[in-house]
């Protein structure tokens, strides 16, 4: 990795993608492992809040797939269409602001 002009960062495929994918496991070991150390008296309350987590964490999911792929889509030289990518991508962050 390296900086140019201080305001781009470029770095290899490769390392995007591990950063990523590291990123991602962390974040879904972060929501597993809040969800099975929730400690409520309430049977009703802890299942409720144990759902929520893993839920939250299948929306941000979807979300970082659909921004890694977008960013993709802007670094290959094809020409693509982004009418209806647009639009998925708003739906995707509005899911995720909604949950």
């Amino acid at each position: 990795m390296y900086l140019s002009d201080a305001t781009e960062l470029f770095s290899d495929k490769e390392i995007f993608f591990y950063v990523a994918l590291a990123i991602l496991a962390i974040q879904n070991f972060a929501f597993y492992a809040l969800s099975k150390n929730i400690r409520y008296k309430q049977e009703g309350m802890r299942l409720l809040v144990k759902n929520w987590l893993v839920s939250f964490a299948g929306a941000l999911n979807i979300f970082c797939t659909i921004m890694l792929h977008f960013i993709y889509i802007m670094n290959s030289g094809e020409r693509i269409e982004f009418d209806n990518f647009g639009f998925l991508m708003f739906v995707d962050l509005g899911l995720v602001i909604d949950w």
